[in-house]
């Protein structure tokens, strides 16, 4: 299975690690609720792909530059790779 990091600000792919389902386990995610999981979490079974929304460095630099001004809108569009 793979779980692909993606940036919820941007976009961007920031990483893909691949991992037995057995290892999911592993990740601690059990001080998640429910419905925070829904949040960050989706899983494309077809694909056996999961996705997990997180933010990337350079959009948390760009948060802390801002000083929390507009931290709701996106930072820039997903490009096309």
């Amino acid at each position: 299975m793979k779980i692909c990091y993606v940036c919820e600000r941007c976009g961007i792919l920031i990483d893909v690690i691949d991992v037995d389902l057995a290892e999911h386990d592993k990740f601690d995610m059990d001080c998640l609720t429910g419905n925070d999981l829904q949040d960050i979490i989706k899983f494309d079974a077809m694909s056996e792909i999961m996705y997990v929304v997180s933010i990337c460095g350079e959009c948390i630099a760009l948060i802390g530059s801002t000083n929390g001004q507009s931290e709701s809108q996106p930072i820039r569009k997903q490009t096309s790779r």
